[in-house]
């Protein structure tokens, strides 16, 4: 269960950062077609503050999805372990269910903020 709640909550973060990356697109775009030689002193603050913007988005997008690939792997590895657990047949086999569970939980909750 806890899998398919981190695989959502994955899937729709890389979803919102997909719709915003592509307006950033568009807008970064617009901003290259633009000649700030033309434009008066106001504008071409904007401009520049459009400019740094539209860099800083695309560095957070980046970040983004390497957190978001970081937070698969360790799910992945926590899920390997739980297998493996499960695999040897412990008497210890609930209680390390329940550590994995807390920790991937925790994982999420810090990455994506708790419900």
């Amino acid at each position: 269960m806890k899998d398919v709640t981190a695989n959502t909550a994955t899937a729709k973060g890389l979803t919102a950062m997909s719709a915003l990356s592509s307006r950033l697109e568009q807008a970064a775009n617009k901003l290259a077609q633009t000649d700030p030689e033309n434009l008066d002193f106001d504008q071409l603050i904007a401009y520049t503050q459009a400019l740094a913007a539209a860099q800083t988005s695309e560095v957070l997008r980046h970040l983004a999805q390497i957190q978001a690939d970081h937070t698969m792997s360790v799910l992945n590895s926590l899920n390997a372990v739980r297998a493996e657990i499960e695999d040897q047949g412990t008497g210890t086999k609930e209680a390390y269910r329940k550590a994995h569970d807390e920790q991937a939980s925790a994982i999420v909750s810090a990455i994506y903020g708790s419900k």
